[in-house]
């Protein structure tokens, strides 16, 4: 929109009627005219020597510069306006111009320039007794020594700050003060200090009944108390402040307070009053008593990841529609972009709808596009690549990876680049392309390197031990595996540290090295025992635990009772009390992955030991405990364990097994089967593991076939008796899905038999899983949620 006929007017009245077209045409965001006017302006006060419009359009020009991006610009602006008023010998004006040279230094990056520029101004304001210019100069200086992270300069500043403030009776300036002080009291850690203030802010503002600052004040506190995990207490101190506002009239505020005690009610894991609280702020909006669009946007946002927190997918998606058709509105594609990716496409992938997925994130790469956003598009060239990869789709997805390789170089983020190399590097490997995989990872090594992100290096490196392997190279695979090992331990990384020594043991036994590895870790173990290291001796004694595995395994894979010499009964009691020392080592040193570790194998000795119900038991907490820490492939071996372990039962009608909340609950086999065979299938076709994929797919069609049977057996059971057939129904009906070990006649030592034998410790009884339950969990809040949301669209 033109404001022509404004400029036309204006240019007979004077430079200062030009600055209010600027003004104009900044409301409407056209900074080139704003730009043009406010130069117009300047050279029309210089025309006629008016040094207040000049002091007033160099202003203006400073800020044009600024909200236009130009900072180079506006430092210059603030420098002739500096010129101009030491030229006019006029301290307070020179002194406010280097305060506002100072802010366009800051952001322009130069901190340094604008710490002087700052200290200069605050002596031109002392020279001549400006308390309020010096108050503004200290402020500045607060933030530049903030930024450049001389928080000890800025903390003593502060004071001073507080302390000019107090003198000018600035409340307002106070209040930024104490709340500057605050964080700086929090980035140190010392959240007494900051707690101390709060409250004197607190009061302050009370007593001078200013409810809107003294509700501000409440929302430190709060923010303090969520720092120090004092949920209870931020949510009470959250609570007054939104009655503060609410007592004010201060919409705005209350929109804040409301964001504060959702944030209070999550803290304290009670999802169903977040989302409460959530619908109260759309309601906010609902009822005209806001029209921020944006705000309304954004607390749609908010729900939308309540409801997706909660399991709740599809209303999520709604949601997220409403608020991606304001951001639309607002023309924000960038927000647009960032909804699309973090909130749409994770409810269609939770709802088990890949399509949708990959159609939101399409939609994200042509709105990245079409707004210039290379980093955007790059994110979302990412979520394709990895949800065609979940998809089977190798191809599509190495060519949404090479892709995103090439935006992130546009970007100059040579570590978004390198993670990106990355993904290219496995996506060849799951297609067998060894030396393509292993050019890749070459590339994202040399980045990774260059950036000194060791964790980086690390992955890179176990995808290189992967490719070698692949390869059977295993003395290659496993000088790379110690390496990534070495700088797991060495960022002190102990879940990755305990995943790469397992993946060292595998190429180990591959290498026909299992009695060197447990020589190696009985030796290792006692070593850490006598240090107290938990966390070593419960590495060592898992690879006690595998190796001693690997041995039983090879000695007599089929547990043959025929050869009852190569039965390796202690191998395995041995094995099982390793494992199980393990799993309570690492609980102990909060390792999750070593955990999940460690309830796998114990799961596998336990099927060895022809003990299926306690195979079973072991294998679903591992599978859990496996998705817990993201590790799938583990999650999938855990389920096919449990699938094959269960075939292994069809003979019977039904079993118990533990309902994961204390109770036992009646199973049959061939169902439960099934149920495990079609998940551990599901995650393998999404690892790329053809072989494993391969196979899981004929344990399912075995577990398809036995329920299939167990079915019509129930069905014939079930059918009309035929008159004078009823003694002949009633005999059992016959069953050939005997167990093969029971066909082979082998039985296992009692469980009393294990106990004596092993003298057993009271850790391998009741050892509580940190996991949830496999079982699915009631929670009554969901329908009090999905209300609230209705309640609001409403």
């Amino acid at each position: 929109m033109s404001f022509k006929k404004e400029e036309e007017l204006a240019l007979l009245e004077g430079p200062g009627e030009l600055l209010k077209v600027v003004k104009l045409y900044l409301d409407k965001r056209d900074y080139e005219d704003a730009l043009r006017v406010a130069n117009d302006a300047l050279e029309l006060a210089r025309d006629i020597e008016d040094d207040d419009a000049k002091e007033q359009s160099l202003e203006t020009l400073t800020h044009v510069y600024a909200v236009q991006g130009d900072l180079q610009g506006a430092v210059d602006a603030a420098k002739e306006a500096v010129d101009f008023y030491k030229e006019e010998d006029d301290k307070q004006g020179e002194a406010s111009a280097m305060s506002m040279l100072a802010s366009m230094l800051m952001k322009k990056g130069d901190t340094q320039e604008a710490v002087k520029v700052a200290k200069d101004s605050i002596k031109a304001c002392e020279e001549c007794d400006y308390g309020k210019g010096k108050a503004a100069a200290l402020a500045m200086l607060v933030r530049a020594y903030t930024q450049t992270g001389e928080t000890a300069e800025a903390m003593t500043v502060s004071k001073d700050w507080l302390a000019a403030l107090k003198e000018t009776g600035d409340k307002q300036g106070e209040a930024e003060a104490i709340e500057s002080l605050v964080k700086l009291h929090l980035g140190r850690d010392e959240t007494d200090s900051a707690l101390k203030l709060a409250k004197e802010a607190v009061q302050l503002f009370k007593a001078t009944g200013d409810g809107k600052r003294q509700a501000g004040a409440l929302l430190m506190k709060s923010k303090i108390y969520s720092q120090r995990k004092a949920h209870e207490k931020a949510l009470r101190a959250a609570d007054e402040a939104l009655k503060v506002m609410r007592a004010a009239g201060d919409a705005e505020g209350e929109v804040e307070a409301l964001y504060a005690v959702m944030s209070a009610h999550l803290a304290k894991e009670d999802s169903g009053k977040a989302l409460d609280t959530a619908a109260e702020v759309l309601n906010l909006f609902r009822a005209g008593k806001k029209t921020d669009k944006r705000m309304e946007s954004t607390s749609l946002v908010t729900v939308a990841n309540l409801l997706l927190k909660l399991g709740d997918p599809i209303t999520a998606v709604q949601v997220a529609e409403e608020a991606r058709a304001i951001l639309h509105e607002l023309g924000d594609s960038k927000e647009e972009v960032t909804l699309l990716l973090d909130v749409v496409v994770s409810a269609h992938l939770m709802s088990g709808n890949a399509h949708l997925a990959l159609a939101s994130a399409e939609d994200a790469v042509m709105l990245s596009r079409l707004a210039s956003d290379n980093l955007a598009e790059a994110n979302a060239l990412q979520s394709i690549a990895r949800i065609r990869l979940d998809m089977g789709n190798n191809d599509e997805a190495l060519q949404a990876a090479n892709e995103m390789v090439a935006v992130y170089s546009l970007t100059n983020d040579e570590v978004q680049q390198a993670h990106a190399q990355h993904m290219v590097a496995h996506i060849e490997l799951t297609k067998g392309a060894y030396e393509v995989a292993l050019s890749s990872a070459d590339a994202a090594l040399g980045l990774f390197r260059r950036k000194k992100d060791r964790e980086g290096e690390a992955a890179v490196l176990e995808t290189v031990a992967q490719v070698h392997q692949a390869q059977e190279r295993y003395s290659d695979a496993l000088k790379v595996s110690e390496d990534a090992n070495a700088i797991y331990n060495e960022l002190g990384q102990k879940s990755k540290a305990t995943s790469s020594s397992q993946t060292i043991a595998g190429i180990r036994f591959a290498n026909q090295e299992v009695k060197d590895v447990l020589r190696e870790a009985k030796a290792a173990a006692e070593r850490c025992r006598e240090k107290g290291d938990k966390h070593g001796e419960a590495q060592q004694q898992l690879l006690i635990a595998s190796a001693r595995l690997e041995q039983a395994s090879k000695a007599n894979p089929n547990m043959d009772i025929s050869k009852p010499e190569a039965v390796p009964v202690k191998r395995l009691m041995e094995a099982l009390m390793a494992g199980k020392d393990a799993l309570e080592l690492f609980r102990e040193s909060d390792d999750e992955v070593g955990e999940a570790a460690a309830l796998l194998a114990v799961a596998k000795i336990y099927r060895f030991k022809q003990e299926p119900v306690l195979a079973i038991e072991w294998a679903k907490q591992a599978s859990v405990a496996h998705k817990e820490t993201g590790d799938w492939y583990g999650a999938a071996s855990a389920l096919m364990l449990e699938a094959t372990t269960l075939l292994m039962m069809v003979g019977k009608r039904e079993f118990s097994i533990s309902d994961g909340q204390g109770g036992m609950r009646k199973a049959k086999p061939a169902e439960e089967a099934l149920c495990a065979a079609q998940d551990g299938f599901a995650i393998f076709q999404t690892t790329g593991d053809a072989d494993a994929t391969e196979w899981a797919g004929k344990v399912l069609e075995a577990a398809q076939e036995c329920a299939d049977k167990a079915q019509a057996a129930a069905e014939r059971a079930q059918a009309p008796v035929p008159e004078g057939d009823e003694e002949a129904v009633a005999l059992p009906l016959p069953d050939d899905r005997v167990d093969p070990f029971l066909k082979m006649g082998y039985e296992f030592k009692s469980q009393v038999e294990i106990d004596k034998f092993l003298k057993r410790d009271p850790r391998e009884r009741g050892l509580r899983l940190k996991a949830p339950s496999w079982t699915p969990i009631q929670d009554p809040v969901m329908d009090k949620l999905v209300a609230a949301y209705n309640r609001v669209k409403r």
